[in-house]
Formats: C-alpha cells, sequence, structure tokens
C-alpha cells in the first residue's frame, strides 16, 4: 500500500502465468531466484495488504505514508489523521480497499505466516517452501464449496475456477481424469480437504 496524487494504490493480485512458470521450473529442478523472488514478493506485497485492508476493517487503519496505525470507530464521516501530515475520510479509505477485493477472511491466518516468513527466508529451498505453504492453503482453501470467496480471488488475478484449475494441474498433473482421481483419493484422506466438512 502506498499513496499517489492523494489515492491509496494497493498491490495488484499476482499474475496466474508467473505462479504456473515457477512451478514448472522447480517441477524441472531448475526454479531460478529471479522468478522466484518476483512471485514471492508480490504475493507478500498482496497477503500484507489484504492484512492492512482486515486491520482497518477493526479499527485500525495504516498510513499509507508511513505506516502508523490510525484508531478509528468506523463511522463514514469520521476522518483519518496521521501525525506525517497524512489526511483521509475513513469512507473514502475503506472503498479504496472494497473495490481490489482485499479480504482475508478465513485465510487470515495463513496470510499472517506467509507475511512473517517471506522476509526470514534465507535459501532458494525455504522461500519456496514459504511460497508452496501459501499456495497450498489459499488452494486447500478453495475445495471447501461451503464457504463464498476464497483466498484464490483475493490474491490471483484470475476468476476463482480458473485459478483453481491453474492450481489443480500444478498439484496433481496428467489429463484432467488423472487430476480428478487423484484429487479425490487425496481428499479421501485428508480431511482439511473434504467438502462435506
Amino acid at each position: 500500500m502506498y499513496e499517489e496524487a492523494g489515492s491509496i494504490r494497493w498491490a495488484p493480485r499476482v499474475p496466474p502465468v508467473l505462479i504456473r512458470r515457477l512451478y514448472e521450473d522447480d517441477a524441472a529442478g531448475m526454479p531460478t531466484e529471479e522468478i522466484l523472488a518476483d512471485v514471492g514478493y508480490r504475493l507478500y506485497e498482496r497477503c500484507r495488504d489484504i492484512l492492512i485492508a482486515s486491520e482497518a476493517m477493526k479499527g485500525r487503519a495504516t498510513c499509507p505514508r508511513c505506516d502508523a496505525v490510525i484508531e478509528h470507530d468506523g463511522r463514514s464521516g469520521a476522518s483519518l489523521s496521521c501525525k506525517c501530515g497524512w489526511r483521509m475520510r475513513w469512507s473514502a479509505y475503506e472503498r479504496s480497499f472494497r473495490d481490489p477485493g482485499l479480504r482475508a477472511g478465513r485465510a487470515e491466518s495463513f496470510f499472517k505466516a506467509f507475511v512473517e516468513d517471506w522476509p526470514t527466508a534465507r535459501s532458494t529451498r525455504e522461500r519456496m517452501l514459504a511460497v508452496d505453504r501459501v499456495i497450498h492453503a489459499m488452494h486447500v482453501d478453495s475445495q471447501d464449496a461451503k464457504w463464498g470467496r476464497h483466498a484464490l480471488s483475493c490474491v490471483i488475478e484470475a476468476k476463482e475456477e480458473d485459478a483453481r484449475q491453474l492450481l489443480d494441474r500444478l498439484a496433481y498433473g496428467g489429463t484432467d481424469r488423472d487430476r480428478s482421481e487423484i484429487r479425490d483419493r487425496w481428499r479421501s484422506v485428508d480431511p482439511r480437504t473434504r467438502r462435506d466438512r
């Protein structure tokens, strides 16, 4: 999140082509630090902004200039004022993150874990594992049909079903039938992915 010409700008969703390339390179045994860093930092910025927006909804807005936390009561006419001189009406601040879909929902815990893990991961393997954990968590979240909007649609720049299909292909490989059989076997073993929870 940053301020540009009086408006708040939030990190964009991550292009699915980058995620696909990262996983294909990793599967081939040649993940490049460049693509890993690109995907990782994009994920980090998006997850961080989702958490900032979630905190703002709880009464703790973040200043886009200096990152200070500004307490507020959520009234639409309320004004947010920071010690650094930045000001904005709460209603305008809230509107700035409603449009891009910055909602943590029940995914908040794995977004937090990634935002904590990514900056401390030193090796290529540690960084790949941090990315994989958050991607996997979003993938599992998307399998639960009981819930509305999933983390995938908040983080990946694609329609929810397209993002889910991408992650299915990356996770299970093979033909549609192979993927379906592997996915069904996995769901029968892993209770977190069962639809009947």
